[in-house]
Formats: structure tokens, C-alpha cells, sequence
């Protein structure tokens, strides 16, 4: 799992994973593993990272691959962040079907923001923060997954 975490529903199989290459290989953009989001069970659906502490630093920006498999029109995931250690997530960017992405193929994304443009929509770098991936589609079968996740904080001159 590396730097994320994952909930696991009471009943009922995970709707996030982590996929090794021998199992999905053809999902995994490098290495040996990714991360698999799927369904819309809302943290049941999501993975997310440990807490980072983020107050010194001016600019963040989250860089990674994703694979979406067999999802519809509309349907989508999110990158969300949480200045609380995940008592409460905003979300940062949306990736749509039909908009952002078709099925099946390799996309990359990177999303920079800095401290000034994030207070201005409430967020905050804090001491608590966590980043998550998190499916909102319709089934089971409606996969994202997720590969090389790069945080990366920088400080203004």
C-alpha cells in the first residue's frame, strides 16, 4: 500500500485494492503494483494518503497515471483533499467520462496549486493533510486505477 490507506466496508468485498502485476498487469503503469478504486461507496470507494504536513511549503502538486476500466458516460473519480486528517474532504479536481478520459488506455495528470489560490477556496496547508482518490460511478465493474502517485511541496523563493 505505500503511503495509502483504505477502508474496509463491514460486509461485502472492497471496492479499493491494491493489484499486483501478476494479478491485473495490464492495468499497472510501472512497477509492481496500483491502486484499484471502484463503485461508488464513498470512502469505501477511495484510497488515500498518510498525513503530511504541508505548512511550510507554498505550492503542492500531485502528479500520477490512471487506467479507467468499463466506465460509462459521467461517470467519474476525484482527487480530494483534507486539511483535517480526512474528518472532512473538498474536492480538488474531477475526472469525467467523456470529458477527461475514455476507457482503457493510460492517462496522466498532474494538479499544482499553491497556498494563495487554496485559501481562496478553502483550503489550507496544513499539518494534517491527506490527499484521496475516490470512485463515484455506478457498479463493481466500473474500475480506476491508480499508479505512481508523486506529492511534491515547494517552497517560493
Amino acid at each position: 500500500w505505500g503511503s495509502f490507506t483504505r477502508y474496509i466496508p463491514p460486509e461485502g468485498a472492497p471496492d479499493a485494492d491494491r493489484l499486483s502485476r501478476s494479478a491485473q498487469q495490464d492495468y499497472i503503469h510501472q512497477g509492481k503494483a496500483a491502486l484499484r478504486i471502484r463503485d461508488n461507496s464513498g470512502k469505501y470507494s477511495s484510497v488515500e494518503t498518510q498525513r503530511h504536513d504541508f505548512t511550510g511549503y507554498s505550492d503542492i502538486r500531485v502528479q500520477f497515471w490512471y487506467y479507467p476500466r468499463s466506465m460509462e458516460n459521467n461517470e467519474e473519480f476525484l482527487l480530494e483533499y483534507s486539511s483535517n486528517g480526512g474528518s472532512s474532504w473538498s474536492v480538488v479536481k474531477t475526472y469525467r467520462k467523456g470529458r477527461d478520459f475514455q476507457t482503457n488506455g493510460f492517462y496522466n495528470d498532474a494538479v499544482v496549486f499553491s497556498k494563495s489560490e487554496l485559501s481562496a477556496v478553502d483550503f489550507n496547508l496544513t499539518s494534517q493533510a491527506n490527499f484521496r482518490f475516490r470512485c463515484d460511478a455506478s457498479g463493481n465493474q466500473d474500475f480506476v486505477y491508480i499508479d505512481q502517485v508523486l506529492l511534491q511541496g515547494f517552497v517560493k523563493a
